[in-house]
């Protein structure tokens, strides 16, 4: 029971693929929704964030047991050139998250999240 209660933090598998013009970040993130995952870009770094809780009950009214689940998952990829953070683009499909990030000739300080589609 004690294993439930404590937080899992782990690492996501990624692979990066160099395509010429673009990067190709795909990362193998299962047991999260699309909600629960969040994307940010800064310093040509990509930071890939993911949390999950679930919480299960037992009897009515006050709880007599409560078992609570919570998952989390850290990563980030440093890149070697600059990115182009507004033409960043991500999906998430069973359980695998797709980010495609355009290389830039020009820096980009701004810290932008990513929306994944």
């Amino acid at each position: 029971m004690l294993d439930r209660l404590t937080r899992q933090l782990r690492e996501a598998d990624i692979d990066l693929v160099d395509k010429g013009d673009e990067y190709e970040v795909s990362a193998d993130v299962p047991g999260f929704d699309k909600e629960e995952i969040t994307l940010r870009v800064r310093d040509n770094v990509l930071f890939i964030t993911a949390r999950h809780e679930e919480y299960e009950g037992e009897g009515e009214g006050s709880y007599l047991r409560s078992e609570r689940e919570q998952r989390a998952l850290v990563e980030s990829v440093r890149f070697p050139e600059e990115i182009d953070a507004d033409r960043v683009t991500a999906n998430y499909r069973n359980g695998v998250l797709t980010v495609t990030l355009p290389k830039s000739e020009t820096p980009e300080m701004e810290s932008r999240e990513i929306e994944i589609e």
